[in-house]
């Protein structure tokens, strides 16, 4: 398979995700900003590729009936979060890719998570979140494990 590689710089990026919100649908300024976000969310199909074989190799070892599953933000999904949120820049979205282990017991979650925190894997944990301490007002429970892309592929580097 053919990975879609970033054509443009995170400064780009930034100033593509500031046009998308600020500028006319229909002005070539828009247009070009279209392309470069695009292009954005297409590359991060490779680092989600690689972090969910790291998830699915570790999830497995604990549940072998977990579902383990990935995904990319939407496109619209992304503008409506950009617009919705005034200080979101595109470059440092952390969810717009995505990996998933879904277990039957919330035992096993914190043991996926002690498992996660203590593998030797060259991805930099970013950030985390406990949402099972700490359920959302909606009831939503797990846990969060933000990773930046530290694989061999410079293209990629630092793809949170």
């Amino acid at each position: 398979m053919q990975w879609t590689e970033p054509y443009y710089s995170r400064s780009q990026v930034r100033k593509a995700g500031i046009s998308l919100v600020r500028t006319e649908p229909n002005s070539q300024d828009f247009v070009k900003s279209v392309r470069v976000f695009y292009n954005w969310r297409a590359s991060h199909a490779f680092p989600m590729q690689i972090m969910l074989d790291f998830l699915r190799k570790n999830t497995l070892r604990i549940d072998k009936q977990a579902l383990v599953v990935q995904r990319l933000k939407r496109g619209s999904s992304i503008f409506n979060k950009l617009f919705r949120e005034k200080g979101m820049s595109l470059e440092r979205m952390e969810d717009i890719a995505g990996c998933r282990a879904v277990l039957n017991k919330v035992e096993d979650v914190k043991r996926l998570y002690n498992v996660l925190k203590i593998s030797s894997t060259k991805h930099t944990l970013h950030r985390e979140r406990d949402y099972i301490s700490n359920p959302k007002d909606s009831g939503y429970r797990g846990v969060h494990l933000v990773y930046r892309y530290n694989g061999s592929k410079e293209a990629y580097r630092d793809y949170i």
